[in-house]
């Protein structure tokens, strides 16, 4: 095999792979469990800083790795802890604020009493020394009927 006939089928396969990463998103909001959400501000989803906007939340049926994304590309992947909370009526999503920085910590599900928490980044760590977060809970707006 000739070094541009290599290149050319690496180049296939990476275009092919790219495609493949493009659709995951919306293969994942169709198998599993989904909740749309405008959030108000910038926030960062594990290591990833995500810029304010409306996302869709979906964790495939499969595992609790968890996607949060919006239609302009940005995508995070977590893989949250299993955690207990109060059965709550509404999807929703709890972040750790300090000062203008906002950090995912909580994924809960409506009508579960599983919530997920976020694990704490090297990030939010250093944020959080010497201070206390303030909580702040987002959930999608109800529908008008």
């Amino acid at each position: 095999m000739t070094k541009t006939r290599f290149l050319e089928t690496v180049t296939v396969f990476a275009i092919a792979a790219l495609g493949v990463i493009a659709f995951v998103p919306a293969a994942s909001a169709q198998s599993g469990k989904t909740f749309n959400l405008v959030v108000p501000f910038e926030f960062y989803a594990g290591a990833v800083l995500m810029p304010a906007g409306e996302y869709t939340v979906a964790q495939t049926p499969a595992s609790r790795a968890t996607q949060i994304y919006d239609r302009k590309g940005h995508i995070a992947s977590i893989l949250p802890i299993v955690g207990e909370s109060k059965l709550i009526g509404n999807n929703r999503m709890v972040f750790n604020r300090y000062g203008t920085m906002n950090f995912l910590s909580e994924i809960q599900w409506g009508h579960s009493e599983t919530g997920f928490k976020v694990r704490e980044s090297s990030l939010e760590r250093e944020a959080k020394l010497g201070a206390s977060p303030v909580r702040v809970a987002i959930q999608p707006k109800a529908q008008s009927k």
